[in-house]
């Protein structure tokens, strides 16, 4: 339950009377108790926090050792004081001090009696407590009956906000979205033009709400509540209250009401901290709604994918479960996202992902690998299945902020997903190897590689790469040179002098010197489709006899040739590139 703060004393504890003299940026302070200041020491029992200090200017001249205001100002901040009420005159210095402390400093009206305002004040803050806390829970319990029924956040808020008397929203913070926006019964409802300005002032506070919130105590059930202005175009709202919908621990999302009032109400408090509390009950159902839903959904994908084979009625039936439609190709695609805290989390990534898409696909992860059976139409061929998984990658990526691989096979109806998956596993795995991580291999793609993979005699290999690119490997050996890097990446560019160069940031007429002293030393006619065949060949062996070294981190062809890895030597033996 939220707290009386410094901000409600003027209207429930404090005689007629009082003003506000300085300290305005504390009012949210809590205040708990009133302390009456004592004429001899000590002037103030230890304080717990949240009191409200009395004390008379005369009283503090009566003291043993008298004492300036400025100097209890200070100790009384010190001490965790929730506001200060004084009687008698208050210094400019005084109320200095209370600003730069952001402390409340009330001045009470000189006919009042201390003893009597501490008694009334007592009393005041007593009844008021026991007040908010019956509010509290029949709010809470109010709420509570609304999500109990099933009808999710959209009607905590609808409910919440004709229970403040004003607009709610909820917010999730990973990722950032407004689950539920509110007005009260009977209110107009908001132009586009006006909600879309109010999410955004929403979104901009939420790292600093978030950041503010996340070092408070936070307890799912008794959440604190803070007080923020909006901006001035927002006039119908000047502040905003939240508290934060807590699950496990963390900051998972604002509960918000949005007042019309500079200060907002205790009741409005009070709604927002019930509403957060029972919007983390909300958020810990659909949880663990959706995570049996999950493991449902990840149980019949891999009896699909990779359990024994099923009868047809059953593979229909599955398919279905899954949301996919027996009738239409599936494409499998395999991801694994680079550097990420644990699978679970690419998991989530990855359906983020597909919900930014507006994709709706069964995900499954696996060994460090996520697969997501994409639907497809009667018109996915190779080329659109591969165009949808680099979509799906590149989003990702964006949304993880790290480099993701993917995998890709070809669409397959029902009876041959089984095998079209593998095969995007394998494209995974061998296009990680040969063409490097952050990139979306293709299984057809990769036909050599996987061709020449199968070849059982690595030796063999081998000498068929340095029967074709020899004469250029010792070159660079001995002479320090970059010939077998420039071939490769001029045959990667269509064998286009001009983008060559571009890729090598090298001026065209040293790519052409370097592409005539090849041809010197191999006596190679470039020009020639049986000579390009046998170049292509013998680098895509050079990859894969790289990528199968253990001891060695791949980097393909296309990179800085700095970085790029050593060659084998002539004896079979792998020696550093200069």
């Amino acid at each position: 339950m939220p707290r009386l703060c410094a901000a409600d004393l003027l209207a429930l504890a404090l005689p007629a009377g009082t003003r506000l003299l300085a300290g305005h940026a504390g009012l949210e302070r809590a205040v708990t108790r009133p302390v009456l200041m004592r004429t001899r020491a000590p002037a103030f029992p230890r304080f717990s926090g949240g009191e409200l200090a009395l004390l008379s200017t005369a009283g503090l001249r009566l003291l043993d050792e008298p004492l300036s205001l400025e100097r209890v100002l200070t100790a009384l901040h010190a001490q965790g004081a929730g506001a200060v009420a004084v009687q008698g005159t208050v210094s400019p210095q005084a109320c200095t001090i209370a600003d730069t402390l952001a402390l409340p400093l009330f001045a009470l009206p000189p006919d009042c009696t201390l003893a009597d305002v501490e008694r009334a004040a007592a009393r005041a803050l007593s009844d008021a407590h026991a007040q908010a806390y019956q509010r509290s829970r029949a709010l809470y319990q109010e709420l509570l009956a609304c999500a109990t029924a099933g009808a999710g956040l959209e009607a905590v808020a609808r409910r919440a906000a004709t229970l403040a008397g004003s607009a709610v929203a909820i917010e999730l913070c990973t990722p950032s979205q407004l689950r539920a926006l509110a007005l009260p019964e009977g209110a107009e409802p908001l132009s586009s033009h006006t909600q879309a300005a109010l999410e955004a002032a929403l979104f901009q506070q939420q790292p600093e709400l978030v950041t503010a919130l996340a070092a408070e105590r936070l307890d799912a059930a008794d959440p604190p509540v803070l007080r923020r202005t909006f901006p001035a175009r927002h006039s119908a709202w000047p502040a905003r209250v939240v508290a934060p919908v807590v699950r496990e621990g963390t900051v998972a999302g604002l509960f918000s009401v949005l007042s019309g009032r500079d200060r907002p109400t205790i009741d409005e408090r009070l709604v927002a901290a019930a509403g957060a509390a029972v919007a983390a009950v909300v958020l810990a159902q659909e949880e663990a709604v959706l995570s049996a839903e999950e493991r449902l959904q990840a149980r019949l994908l891999k009896n699909l994918l990779a359990g024994p084979a099923l009868a047809r009625a059953v593979l229909r039936s599955s398919a279905t479960r899954l949301g996919l439609d027996p009738g239409r190709p599936a494409v499998p695609v395999t991801l694994h996202v680079h550097g990420s805290a644990g699978i679970l989390g690419a998991l989530r990534e990855v359906r983020r992902a597909l919900d930014a898409l507006g994709l709706r696909a069964p995900a499954v992860a696996q060994d460090e690998v996520i697969t997501v059976v994409l639907p497809g139409d009667g018109s996915c061929d190779h080329m659109s299945a591969s165009a949808l998984a680099e979509r799906l990658r590149q989003t990702v990526a964006a949304i993880a902020g790290k480099q993701v691989s993917a995998g890709v096979s070809l669409p397959a109806a029902l009876p041959e997903l089984k095998q079209r998956w593998r095969e995007a596993v394998e494209a995974l795995e061998l296009g990680r190897r040969v063409l490097g991580p952050g990139r979306t291999a293709s299984y057809r793609q990769l036909t050599l590689y996987r061709l020449l993979r199968a070849a059982p005699d690595r030796g063999e290999l081998q000498r068929f790469y340095l029967d074709a690119l020899g004469p250029l490997h010792d070159y660079d050996a001995r002479a320090g040179g970059h010939l077998v890097h420039t071939l490769a990446v001029f045959i990667e560019c269509g064998y286009s002098p001009t983008a060559a160069a571009a890729r090598l940031q090298m001026h065209r007429n040293g790519l052409l010197y370097r592409l005539e002293r090849i041809r010197a030393l191999t006596g190679y006619d470039l020009s020639s489709p049986e000579t390009r065949l046998t170049l292509e060949v013998a680098l895509r062996i050079r990859r894969l006899l790289d990528a199968e070294a253990p001891e060695l981190s791949h980097t393909p062809e296309s990179e800085s040739v700095e970085h790029r890895p050593p060659p084998p030597s002539r004896n079979g033996t792998m020696q550093a590139a200069p």
